[in-house]
């Protein structure tokens, strides 16, 4: 596929000079056009030429092909053997006489489940390729990610120290990775500073020092949204 994607990105770049040359010198681009389609019909074909080749020359079965994806679009890249894949959705063909290793790599925000087929929940696994004499075989691995939109009901949240001086701790324990937003405000509603949390599953621990924002003592408001929405908020007091 990459290389007709090549074929045809200089086909674009060459079409308007084969015109005008045509127009000059009043030649046909008919013979071009079959060449450059010949070339696209080698390169579609060629990989399988290959693979047929290798097979009879070193008495290997036929291949595997093995499909790589992801239940949520663009939530993780795969590694597979030595092959790095920067999208959650590929394919290959493997020779099903060696092993294959493959580890996922969820993407911020995104919390890896499992592995569909009982392939288990570890990141990386590996398996045998299965072996249909003479038939090729498909094997299709899907990673499993959680697609909860909202906060879980049992997430916890807490500020300490409260009250404090310039400094604070908040602490989260959420069931899944998220990306909150933190805004402090005063009592009037004007926003102090922002700020993504990048959470993962589980505990979390930031650490906010205020200092240099020279607060008035008082009452001010610790916010946190996801997508939009808060999901806690809470008074916390600032002392000189």
């Amino acid at each position: 596929d990459n290389i007709v994607s090549k074929i045809d990105s200089l086909e674009k770049v060459l079409a308007p000079e084969i015109k005008r040359q045509q127009a000059t010198y009043d030649s046909s681009c008919v013979n071009w056009e079959k060449e450059v389609e010949r070339m696209r019909e080698f390169a579609t074909n060629r990989p399988a030429y290959q693979r047929l080749h290798l097979r009879e020359i070193h008495y290997l079965p036929n291949v595997c092909k093995v499909i790589l994806k992801s239940n949520i679009p663009d939530a993780c890249t795969f590694d597979i053997n030595t092959l790095t894949i920067d999208t959650s959705s590929w394919s290959g063909y493997y020779f099903p006489t060696i092993p294959i290793t493959v580890t996922v790599k969820p993407k911020d925000g995104y919390e890896f489940v499992k592995w569909s087929e009982d392939h288990g929940n570890e990141k990386t696994i590996t398996f045998d390729l299965p072996i249909d004499g003479n038939n090729e075989t498909t094997l299709t691995i899907e990673a499993l990610f959680d697609n909860n939109d909202s906060i879980d009901t049992n997430s916890r949240f807490t500020i300490s120290p409260n009250p404090t001086r310039d400094k604070f701790n908040l602490e989260l324990n959420l069931s899944t990775p998220k990306i909150l937003e933190l805004k402090c405000i005063d009592m009037t509603g004007k926003t102090i500073f922002t700020d993504n949390l990048h959470c993962s599953g589980g505990q979390n621990t930031f650490n906010f020092n205020l200092m240099n924002f020279k607060l008035a003592p008082g009452a001010y408001f610790v916010n946190l949204s996801y997508k939009g929405k808060y999901v806690y908020s809470t008074k916390i007091m600032f002392e000189k």
